[in-house]
């Protein structure tokens, strides 16, 4: 149903409504202040934004939703995907970008809004064979991100599910080096060595750096590590957790799903 009918369903009185989802709404005719008490927003691949121009698109999480905080995306028109301003959201703390289709390139998000505030993000792709996801544009926005203004300087928590593993590097962590919880579910098993450079190795820090405190390992303050899938050598494993721990920043928590190996005998890790 288009907005203004919307709208009309509540006769105006939605001054209490706090979580909304979209589907198939048509949101080119998204003029109404119907969102704007929502915290959380959930927009599926369904909804026909396809037709949007740039601005109003960006005008749903920023005047549309003035007090938007947690957001669930699904796609990114196709016309705005490629935009190189960016649009300050500070309001916003949890996303989560999910890809369903090819030419979707849902993970093209952070290059069209700013979200500094941000302190979870989700990013899942639903198969593996997906290659237009904007995944490649995301990794190497955070890759080129500047120690000194990090894209998500408030990042706490990162979860990859069915992402290309092997695209990361350890300068992944420049644009969020404050990440203390990191998740990966992979859709296709990959080598295990992306680990080892994703959680011990960085390009060199200057020692005017105030997020690596002096060392070049990535993500000095992660301690919670969830890895979900099978066959993970557990030698490289204990060696890659020992020797955060012997430079002073251990990983506290472990969690590996299906891994009969470690599960039949956890000091394994130890």
């Amino acid at each position: 149903m288009r907005t203004g009918r919307l709208y009309e369903l509540f006769d105006g009185e939605t001054h209490s409504l706090k979580y909304m989802q979209l589907h198939r709404v048509d949101l080119v005719h998204w003029d109404s202040p119907l969102l704007a008490n929502v915290t959380t927003l959930d927009i599926p691949c369904g909804a026909f934004y396809y037709n949007l121009t740039d601005a109003k698109f960006r005008g749903i999480f920023t005047s549309g939703c003035p007090s938007l905080v947690n957001l669930t995306l699904d796609a990114i028109p196709h016309q705005i995907c490629h935009s190189t301003t960016r649009t300050p959201v500070p309001t916003l703390r949890a996303l989560t970008l999910i890809c369903r289709k090819d030419f979707h390139e849902t993970f093209t998000f952070p290059l069209i809004l700013s979200t500094p505030f941000l302190e979870s993000l989700v990013l899942e792709q639903e198969y593996p064979y997906l290659s237009r996801t904007g995944w490649r544009e995301f990794v190497s926005l955070l890759e080129h991100s500047s120690r000194n203004s990090p894209l998500y300087p408030n990042l706490r928590s990162l979860s990859l599910q069915g992402v290309d593993l092997g695209r990361l590097s350890g300068d992944f962590s420049r644009g969020c080096p404050e990440l203390t919880h990191l998740s990966i579910v992979p859709r296709l098993v990959p080598s295990f060595d992306f680990i080892s450079t994703l959680l011990l190795s960085c390009s060199p820090t200057p020692s005017s750096d105030n997020y690596h405190h002096a060392t070049n390992l990535p993500w000095p303050a992660l301690r919670h590590l969830r890895l979900e899938w099978l066959d993970i050598p557990v030698p490289m494993l204990r060696r890659i957790l020992h020797a955060r721990t012997d430079a002073g920043f251990p990983i506290a928590d472990v969690f590996i799903r299906a891994c009969i190996e470690v599960c039949s005998d956890p000091a394994m890790l130890q």
